[in-house]
């Protein structure tokens, strides 16, 4: 190992669609520097048992377990107050660690860590960079959420009329932090996601650094799983552009109603299709590969944020079936930009019960015209997520945005 490289921590929400990209930030960056992931201890077993790091990668990054006493089962809550609940929880451990931890000429308490250099924070953690501004250590945020959502909780201030929900302005208290005390890491999808940072109310700071998208390597998630390499020989036997994909990400979940109103619709629309469905060993997968695979036509999706980047970047057309969260803001987002299709008076909270006519509806508006490769009958919406493809495609490539954005970000900490 290059005794150039030098220790930084990193620190995340306890939830998956959070991890991934940060530690795909982490592998990135641990090609110069040596990496310490601090994550809750509630996700560290399942973050080993998923395989996201291989034994090389661990060569030069660190998993911590933060003692924070926050259940196992944190990412499956949707409750915004439970959430908010959580992240406070999590405040002692984070603060406990940023001040023990050595830095040049301060060796303090954690030993067993080489000096730290920097840190980068979630943006929903609150603690982190106030923390590191006492000590003097220079911080960045990274932005796990669209531009989209971050812009509306930007929007709420303690001034906000009380009709809005008061977990909304605790939402807002990370964005708070002084402005000269951080920087922020911000997440690429598209073209249009820049120009929504730019209109962010009182600015990301300064400077904003677009890195991404940020997935795991497709190669990885399929070595890892058996039954990840089942579904993909399956996919390699169907038509191209012919398969309805269909994923609520591994914390929302649907009511029983509402699953046989969904099975009933897909066995109405006569294609094959895949439904990933939430179980309490989620470790099949790193991403929703299926979107990568030319069979798949259709993502029906949460609209989680990796999910909505994934199905973009893969040229897939969504039908928007928010749940909570961002996730709603995310759906607004892919109707606005044309990418998709968002179904109506949907929530995990929502007591309507959407009927299989309704969503077979949804997958024929956003698909039919292209229903089995037949690309001359392309709808508005496969154009569109395919123009943004290729935006997502060029932000990656060698002098792509995010290529670039990243080698400023990566100088800046040298």
């Amino acid at each position: 190992m290059s005794q150039s490289k030098s220790s930084r921590p990193v620190h995340i929400l306890p939830a998956f669609g959070h991890i991934t990209p940060l530690l795909e930030l982490a592998k990135r960056l641990s090609i110069t520097h040596r990496i310490t992931f601090a994550v809750s201890e509630a996700k560290l077993a399942d973050l080993r048992s998923r395989q996201l790091l291989s034994a090389e990668e661990e060569k030069s990054i660190s998993l911590l377990s933060l003692a924070d006493d926050l259940p196992p089962n944190f990412d499956q809550i949707t409750d915004p107050v439970k959430i908010a609940s959580g992240i406070a929880q999590m405040g002692p451990a984070q603060k406990e660690l940023i001040q023990l931890m050595p830095i040049k000429n301060q060796p303090n308490g954690y030993r067993n860590l080489e000096p730290v250099d920097f840190v980068v924070s979630d943006l929903c953690m609150e603690v982190p960079i106030p923390v590191c501004k006492e000590r003097g250590v220079p911080a960045f945020t990274f932005c796990c959420p669209g531009g989209w959502a971050v812009g509306n909780v930007l929007a709420v201030k303690e001034d906000t009329p009380a009709s809005l929900k008061n977990w909304l302005v605790e939402c807002s208290r990370p964005f708070n932090s002084p402005r000269d005390t951080h920087q922020f890491v911000r997440r690429l999808g598209t073209g249009s996601e820049t120009s929504n940072c730019r209109c962010l109310p009182g600015g990301c700071g300064d400077p904003v650094y677009f890195v991404g998208p940020l997935f795991p390597e497709l190669t990885a998630t399929l070595e890892h799983s058996t039954l990840a390499q089942q579904v993909t020989s399956w996919l390699d036997r169907q038509s191209d552009r012919s398969v309805v994909y269909v994923s609520f990400g591994s914390q929302a979940s649907l009511v029983p109603a509402q699953i046989a109103e969904l099975a009933k619709a897909l066995l109405a629309l006569k294609k094959p299709f895949i439904w990933s469905l939430r179980s309490r060993s989620s470790s099949i997968c790193q991403r929703s590969f299926a979107t990568d695979w030319p069979s798949t036509r259709v993502f029906v999706s949460h609209c989680g944020w990796n999910s909505t980047l994934e199905g973009i970047s893969a040229g897939v057309p969504i039908v928007a079936w928010p749940m909570f969260g961002d996730q709603h803001a995310n759906a607004v987002m892919v109707a606005k930009i044309g990418c998709g299709f968002p179904m109506r008076d949907v929530s995990s909270l929502a007591p309507r019960i959407v009927p299989g006519e309704e969503i077979v509806a949804a997958v024929d508006i956003t698909a039919t015209a292209g229903w089995d490769g037949k690309a001359d009958g392309d709808t508005t919406y496969c154009r569109k997520v395919r123009e943004l493809s290729r935006q997502a495609k060029e932000a990656v490539s060698k002098n792509g945005k995010s290529t670039v954005d990243f080698e400023r970000f990566r100088r800046s900490i040298n």
